[in-house]
């Protein structure tokens, strides 16, 4: 006996929702009560409402739907968690007022100190919905030039056609405002990547390295953008495990902080990285710190880099783990690694030079490894 056809309507209509969703919202509906226990009552209800219809148990009767189903269910597990994750974190905002200008921001949190900036989550009370957005500040004036460079560089890859945007626009940020502080500082106003992580908190997690799986559809992003990204005539100059961004659930990525761009590379008589950021100045190759000319090769080093350190794989002699702590994870496989490893060579001119080349090497040597491409969830262990 197989389930009413509006009961197999319905879960088809549920998975597309949770397929198109970007924000919690999108999925439980506005969470917008007057407290935060007032919220948490709103996403419990909702939350309860689609779980019981999504529920395994109400397709045992069909094997398809039974799968379908389940999945279904976890995937809004994972939406639940992020937005519980979400609702504590605007709920813990002491109501700091912060002053730009003549402007005023709520500010929700905290949410980085970097190398010459602050960063907040902020909410403009004038601004659309009260969209939810990053207020960067550069902590001393002789640094406004990188807010500016960042806020140019960003403008500069949103100006790209249409067509373009549509497939990669989903990895930039972008600039909601730039601002200037009585004191002459600037300050960007950029969207907020809501519930993505970065792969500085993914390493964290996995401390011995992510199942290989995972990281090959984390490759696959980085490397198409890439690949985008350097015709464009850009070279992003910091892919550093801060900067990448994931999403757990919609396997989305983001590119951020772009202060150190470099616009119109010429290899070898083009611009030079200006400025690195400070911890991770030994990331960097020789060439950079000597005030070469900057290629695509520089963020094919560094995409390297951060993936192979999120795989787990030792920076040094790129020796690759083969034992993750649980029999379920898969270590990366040696054919992924020597392409990271390829990427990674001392001398300039040994390494790729090409992120298109790598995209396609990356993806052979997935299906080698894997076979056809399928998804693969990734979970963040919840605190």
């Amino acid at each position: 006996m197989s389930p009413p056809v509006t009961l197999r309507d319905d879960l088809y209509a549920y998975a597309e929702r949770l397929r198109q969703a970007r924000r919690p919202t999108d999925v439980f509906g506005p969470l917008d009560g007057a407290d935060l226990a007032a919220r948490l009552e709103q996403l419990a209800v909702a939350y309860r409402k689609l779980a019981a219809d999504v529920h395994p148990d109400r397709y045992v009767h069909s094997v398809e739907l039974s799968d379908l189903a389940t999945e279904v269910f976890q995937t809004l597990g994972a939406w639940h968690q992020l937005a519980l994750k979400q609702v504590h974190a605007d709920g813990s905002s002491n109501d700091q007022v912060l002053q730009v200008g003549s402007d005023c921001y709520r500010v929700l949190r905290s949410l980085a100190a970097g190398d010459s900036c602050d960063l907040y989550v902020v909410r403009d009370p004038t601004g659309q919905d009260g969209e939810p957005l990053v207020l960067k500040i550069v902590r001393d004036a002789q640094n406004n030039d990188l807010l500016d460079n960042e806020a140019e560089t960003l403008l500069f890859l949103w100006s790209r056609p249409q067509q373009q945007l549509e497939v990669f626009g989903r990895y930039l940020p972008r600039v909601r405002g730039t601002l200037r502080l009585d004191d002459g500082r600037r300050a960007n106003l950029l969207s907020l990547a809501e519930e993505y992580v970065s792969l500085a908190e993914v390493q964290q997690a996995y401390p011995k390295g992510i199942d290989g799986r995972s990281l090959a559809w984390i490759g696959n992003r980085l490397f198409e953008f890439m690949a985008w990204l350097h015709r464009q005539g850009v070279i992003h100059a910091a892919v550093l495990p801060d900067h990448v961004l994931i999403h757990p659930v919609t396997h989305a990525a983001m590119l951020v902080d772009w202060c150190y761009a470099v616009r119109q590379w010429q290899y070898p008589t083009g611009p030079h990285v200006r400025a690195v950021p400070s911890p991770h100045k030994k990331r960097y190759p020789k060439e950079v710190l000597s005030r070469a000319a900057a290629s695509p090769r520089l963020d094919l080093y560094l995409t390297a880099s951060t993936l192979a350190q999120t795989a787990g794989v030792d920076l040094w002699t790129f020796k690759r783990p083969v034992d993750l702590g649980d029999p379920q994870r898969m270590p990366i496989p040696e054919v992924m690694n020597e392409i990271l490893r390829g990427c990674h060579l001392e001398r300039h001119q040994d390494r790729f030079a090409d992120a298109f080349e790598v995209l396609e090497r990356w993806r052979m040597a997935q299906r080698r490894a894997f076979g056809p491409r399928k998804f693969h969830p990734f979970v963040m262990p919840t605190v």
